[in-house]
């Protein structure tokens, strides 16, 4: 995901909207400066969103809730050094019907049920120009954290990742880059009668 540079989206935006049909958005957006040549943007959104209804004016059970907030924060630490750090939150809930196998019973039966996801992660970066034909060097750290929890299963996921490119000009309009990276993976899940892993706890080691 690329986002925009914290110095490109200055000062303050506030948005929002409701409907009749109980939908409600809120967002809010700011972006500043600290020092000469450091950039900061912050933001935080919210919706709200009734779930619907059948032919019978009857509740569907889908009501939908979720918030997430984030910011950016960049910087020039030299005439060659560039570093930007951002990181972003977010939970949600909504509701859904699921299909629970009791094995009592042998039976798969609807249940009504409320799930909570929530997330996070956290990215670094830090870029180098050595100028002329040494080209450029990048280094990114990245951490991610997501989690469902729903009565047919839970489960944990953490990413780590880390990547070195090079990227050294060839001719006008080229460039040649190359470069390497590591990502770790940690799974972690809780199974049911109705859904299950095996095994439940997984590693996973990528190397590129």
């Amino acid at each position: 995901i690329i986002t925009r540079k914290a110095k490109d989206t200055q000062g303050a935006v506030v948005a929002g909207h409701a409907t009749t049909a109980g939908q409600y958005e809120g967002a809010m957006r700011y972006g500043g400066q600290a020092g000469a040549d450091a950039f900061y943007r912050v933001y935080a959104k919210y919706f709200d969103r009734d779930g619907f209804v059948d032919r019978f004016d009857e509740d569907t059970f889908t009501d939908w809730q979720a918030f997430q907030a984030g910011f950016r924060f960049d910087a020039d630490v030299s005439t060659d050094d560039k570093i930007t750090v951002q990181g972003d939150v977010a939970s949600g809930r909504y509701e859904d019907v699921q299909s629970v196998f009791t094995p009592s019973t042998l039976l798969i039966q609807s249940v009504e049920d409320t799930i909570d996801v929530m997330g996070a992660d956290l990215v670094g970066r830090w870029t180098h120009d050595f100028g002329g034909d040494d080209g450029e060097i990048s280094v990114q750290l990245y951490w991610d954290h997501t989690e469902r929890k729903i009565i047919t299963l839970d489960h944990e996921l953490d990413t780590f990742d880390l990547d070195f490119t090079w990227a050294l000009p060839c001719g006008d309009d080229h460039s040649i880059v190359w470069g390497f990276g590591y990502r770790f993976q940690a799974s972690r899940s809780e199974s049911t009668a109705t859904i299950g892993f095996s095994p439940e706890d997984r590693d996973i080691h990528l190397f590129t």
